[in-house]
Order: C-alpha cells, then sequence, then structure tokens
C-alpha cells in the first residue's frame, strides 16, 4: 500500500561461544624419572670416590713426610758426628788406633752399632735400639751414659741399620768414610702409615786427613 512503512525484517544473531582450550598438563614419565635417578647416583658416587681417593692420597703423602723427616733428621746428626771423628790413639773409648768400632746386634751379618770418639773428645755411640726400632745417640757409653733418641718409634719403625767404613787403618793411603743405610717402615693405626716404607743411604768421608 502506498504510504504505509515497509516493515523491517528480524534477523537472529547467535553468538559464538569461545572454544574451551583444554589443558595439558606436562611432567616426567616414568622412565624418564629412572634415567635421572641413575645419572643422579652415578654422578654422586663419582664424586664420593673421587674425594675418598684424594683423602686417601693426602693421608699417605702425610706419613711419608713424617717418616721421611724422622729418618732424615737422624741421618744428618749422625753424619754430622761421624764426618769429624777422631782416631783413638790412647784406647780410651774404642781399640786402640782405631777410628771406629762397629757391632752386630741382631746377628744378621750388619753393624748396626758404632762407636768413636767426636769432636769433642766425648766417646759417643749410635745404634739400633732393638726394643722399639729406634736410633739413639748415646754419649759416654762406657761411663754415665746420656742417651738421646733420634727417631720418634711412635712414628717410624727403623727396621734396620747399617755402618761400614772403608779406609780406616793409618796406613792404607785412603782417606776414612762410613757410609750408612737405613731401612724404615710407617708405624700407626692408619692403613696408611703402615704402607710407607723407607730406604736412603749416604756416604761420610772423614775430614781428618790421615797422617803416617
Amino acid at each position: 500500500m502506498i504510504g504505509t512503512k515497509p516493515k523491517k525484517m528480524k534477523t537472529k544473531t547467535r553468538k559464538i561461544l569461545p572454544t574451551r582450550q583444554v589443558k595439558t598438563e606436562s611432567g616426567f614419565t616414568i622412565i624418564e624419572s629412572l634415567v635421572a635417578m641413575f645419572i643422579f647416583i652415578i654422578t654422586i658416587g663419582a664424586t664420593v670416590g673421587a674425594f675418598t681417593f684424594s683423602l686417601t692420597a693426602q693421608r699417605l703423602v702425610f706419613a711419608e713426610k713424617q717418616v721421611s723427616e724422622s729418618v732424615n733428621f737422624s741421618l744428618e746428626f749422625m753424619t754430622r758426628q761421624l764426618r769429624v771423628a777422631q782416631r783413638d790413639l790412647a784406647g780410651s773409648c774404642i781399640t786402640v788406633d782405631k777410628i771406629f768400632e762397629m757391632v752386630d746386634l741382631d746377628g744378621d751379618g750388619d753393624s748396626d752399632q758404632i762407636t768413636f770418639i767426636n769432636a769433642d773428645d766425648l766417646c759417643v755411640r749410635f745404634t739400633l735400639n732393638l726394643s722399639d726400632n729406634s736410633v739413639e745417640y748415646i754419649e759416654d757409653p762406657l761411663g754415665t751414659p746420656d742417651t738421646i733418641k733420634l727417631t720418634n718409634s711412635e712414628i717410624v719403625s727403623i727396621t734396620d741399620i747399617d755402618f761400614e767404613t772403608l779406609g780406616e787403618p793409618s796406613n792404607d793411603s785412603i782417606q776414612s768414610r762410613v757410609t750408612v743405610a737405613i731401612r724404615a717402615e710407617g708405624v700407626g693405626a692408619s692403613e696408611e702409615a703402615q704402607s710407607v716404607n723407607l730406604e736412603t743411604q749416604t756416604t761420610v768421608t772423614s775430614r781428618r786427613l790421615d797422617t803416617l
């Protein structure tokens, strides 16, 4: 009809709802957990093993140092005395006209004891104490002995000491000398201390010239 307004068409609009996002939970599978645990155990074991090895090596080095220091001190003390030994012309200390007199104490064929007159005109002796395996220095052994231990029996055990002389007679044209050989073992409760073994040797030439 003329003069009438056209009717508006009603359109229906649909609301599009947002799609739900499915939440996924992230995590480790049993196999991954087992692999991680295995790697962790190996790492911890290697670390502990390296630490234990380092500690054992450190204890061994310390034990070797203690034994070496004790033996070297006694050896140095002996060489200073032996180097200036005098010939006993009166026989007041050892046999007349000898510089050194040695004794085999343990019957192994080696001399474990040496006696002589030192630079201070004292009769002195170095000997292996078989009761505690230590090296002793004794002044005036024929009179009133004054004994000094040169090695600590709680740290080191002197299993053997050997004194050998050369050129002792005054008419052999050879300057007198003494060779000292020491064999020692570590002492202590630890396996590291007990595993230490040391062998050392030195030769001392007398500073006093023999005169015919």
